[in-house]
């Protein structure tokens, strides 16, 4: 059960830092590329390649450490 704990937990606090991150770069690059106006959309181009990037990779991480953390222990008296 401690396992199952510590998995969520690790889970819940990496994804609260990864929300954290992308809304501050989300906010730095709204206030660059304000200026642009109609190119606007060239502007955010590159943001949202790597943003979908960075969340590919998360999403990758999250459901192998879920998978793994979550498996029953091949010994069920060392949890």
């Amino acid at each position: 059960m401690k396992r199952r704990i510590a998995v969520l937990l690790a889970l819940l606090v990496t994804w609260a830092c990864y929300g954290l991150v992308i809304l501050e770069m989300a906010a730095r690059e709204a206030a660059r590329c304000h200026e642009f106006g109609d190119l606007i959309a060239e502007c955010f181009s590159p943001f949202f390649r790597i943003f979908g990037s960075i969340s590919v990779v998360f999403l990758l991480s999250t459901i192998a450490l879920a998978f793994f953390g979550l498996q029953l222990p091949s010994n069920p008296d060392k949890d």
